[in-house]
């Protein structure tokens, strides 16, 4: 659960601006022609009218940003976290734009800063890395609509040599496995990269995560069973803008010695063949992930965007 909200931008809210607002705060879903971003824009003024998001207008008019401050990474990481998802919105940013960013981040929470931009933005990147940001991880987000998987998901029973393998919805008693097998999985992620998170603190993270996978109405968490044994989830979070539903892909692992042999791709597709009507369905991995990257194309996954994500340490 998210404390606060904020909308960074020194300039006044044109209709423009509140555009650009709408996609960034909805990004990368926003990317694509189908989604309700008009519907969003309208929530969005009304969140502002309703005090939901408060407007910081101490911000550099160059930036855009939208920022949050979630209780569950105050609560694991012990220091105050801000998660901001900035957009630059002039080809080159003044340096001192960057510093007075960082200023206004440090007057409103203490701790931890993850910065998310565009990949697009070169020239910002370059600013965030000279006044401390570190890079630590370079996201690929990916989408397909539902009506071009309805012939890629028919499967049958997996056979590799006379071995069964079965795909279920996850009990309570597969609860500790998925513990384990996501210890071993997101090791290249943002949080084991940054030099701010030791590596106890990131097994947290995804512990956390997946046992509040099970318990929350919105997420449907799939297991790949290998004779009484679980060798690989998925989860899938399902969400819906009035008529517009969709759906996104937050976890996906296997187990290192189930790989090599076409379960990930058997197992997500049982899994999204309980999904087909959705309209879309997203997923972000690491982009140095080859063997998901080509599990999601090979599914028919097309590539939307990309994005990196850079820690600072506000003292």
């Amino acid at each position: 659960m998210e404390s606060d909200t904020i909308l960074l931008s020194g300039s006044s809210l044109t209709k423009d601006l509140l555009n650009e607002a709408t996609k960034l705060r909805h990004y990368p879903y926003s990317l694509i022609e189908s989604f309700p971003l008009s519907l969003l824009r309208a929530k969005l003024v009304s969140d502002i009218k309703g005090g939901n998001i408060t407007i910081a207008r101490d911000f550099p008019s160059s930036i855009l940003a939208i920022a949050s401050f979630p209780s569950f990474d105050r609560m694991v990481l012990g220091v105050n976290v801000c998660r901001a998802r900035a957009t630059p919105l002039t080809s080159i940013v003044p340096l001192s734009d960057v510093k007075d960013m960082v200023e206004s981040f440090r007057e409103r929470e203490g701790g931890l800063l993850i910065l998310r931009t565009s990949i697009d933005n070169t020239c910002f990147i370059q600013r965030l890395e000279r006044v401390g940001f570190i890079l630590t991880d370079v996201l690929m987000h990916l989408y397909i609509k539902s009506e071009n998987l309805r012939d890629k998901v028919k499967v049958g029973a997996q056979k590799i040599g006379q071995d069964n393998y079965e795909v279920r919805e996850a009990r309570s008693s597969d609860q500790e496995r998925l513990v384990e097998l996501s210890k071993r999985t997101y090791l290249t992620s943002h949080f084991y990269n940054s030099p701010y998170i030791n590596k106890s603190t990131a097994d947290r993270i995804y512990e956390l995560w997946i046992r509040n996978s099970l318990r929350k109405h919105d997420s449907h968490v799939y297991v790949l069973d290998y004779k009484g044994q679980v060798c690989g989830y998925v989860v899938l979070r399902t969400l819906r803008i009035e008529n517009y539903k969709y759906g996104v892909i937050d976890l996906i692992a296997l187990a290192p010695e189930f790989r090599g042999r076409g379960l990930g791709v058997y197992m997500l597709k049982h899994a999204l063949r309980n999904h087909l009507r959705l309209d879309s369905i997203f997923v972000g991995t690491q982009a140095n992930n080859i063997a998901a990257l080509n599990l999601y194309t090979k599914l028919g996954f097309k590539l939307l965007a990309s994005e990196v994500t850079m820690h600072y340490k506000i003292k």
